[in-house]
């Protein structure tokens, strides 16, 4: 089964002028298909989120079918080539080594050094001796 694309679907996510007459920019979400057997599907872009579109609170929003382009008729600046796609590579566990072994420690010096305690008994003016750690 083969399919061909029958239109782009595009919807509006802003204004601009054009000869001083206000002009919708629309964004490509997806293409209409058309299977051999007449049967009709659409794609949609995964990356296409309809709350991004901008749209009156409670109004549904407007998708628009347009012919596709052929790429004789886009500007050269949007004549891409684009890299054919490759299946994606599965994840493969590397083989076994053994058994686990963390690696090796090493001796770091510590930041900062710990200083002895020092205790210093001295007479108070009181008569009591106080012990205050120095």
């Amino acid at each position: 089964m083969s399919a061909r694309k029958v239109y782009d679907l595009a919807v509006a996510v802003g204004k601009y002028e054009k000869d001083g007459q206000p002009r919708n920019r629309y964004e490509t979400i997806g293409q209409m298909m058309e299977t051999d057997a007449g049967g009709r599907f659409v794609l949609i872009k995964p990356t296409f989120n309809p709350a991004g579109v901008p749209h009156d609170p409670g109004r549904d929003i407007m998708v628009s079918l347009f012919e596709p382009k052929l790429q004789s008729d886009l500007p050269m600046e949007q004549h891409t080539q684009q890299a054919p796609a490759t299946p994606p590579v599965p994840y493969q566990r590397p083989p076994d080594k053994g058994t686990y072994s963390p690696p090796p420690k090493y001796h770091q010096e510590p930041l900062i050094k710990k200083m002895p305690t020092q205790h210093r008994t001295e007479q108070a003016a009181d008569g009591f001796e106080d012990e205050i750690p120095f």
